[in-house]
């Protein structure tokens, strides 16, 4: 889904930013077979280090 819309993009930074988070997903674990709704009280940088996943550094800097 993404992919069909990369092209569309205006901003060299955004498409930077989308393959980042390509790149972040494709190292991460499966996560599909989590309970995410047990997990909804965490906080996001525990989450993010206990399942391998990068903080999305050039998402950051896109929408701030």
């Amino acid at each position: 889904i993404v992919l069909m819309g990369f092209g569309r993009l205006e901003s060299r930074a955004a498409r930077k930013a989308v393959i980042e988070a390509w790149r972040h997903g494709r190292k991460a674990r499966w996560f599909a077979d989590l309970d995410w709704e047990a997990m909804l009280p965490e906080p996001l940088d525990v989450l993010r280090s206990r399942f391998g996943v990068r903080a999305p550094l050039r998402y950051q800097a896109v929408t701030a």
